[in-house]
């Protein structure tokens, strides 16, 4: 996920992506990279961010 030009935190990035554990979690990892002006904000708070969706992704694959 690429910041746009209007964004406060362009340029930066997020990458996102999910593993199984060894126990059969289910986990989602975002982590945030700034490249830009603001570059601690993206990356200390670029995860926070995306915290709510990744608990739903949890929850929706936990439900499978």
């Amino acid at each position: 996920n690429v910041t746009s030009r209007a964004h406060f935190l362009y340029p930066g990035y997020i990458i996102r992506w999910i593993e199984r554990e060894a126990d059969g979690a289910i986990v989602s990892y975002t982590l945030g990279r700034g490249i830009g002006m603001l570059p601690e904000t993206n990356e200390n708070k670029g995860a926070e961010m995306f915290m709510d969706l990744d608990n739903q992704i949890s929850r929706s694959f936990r439900s499978r």
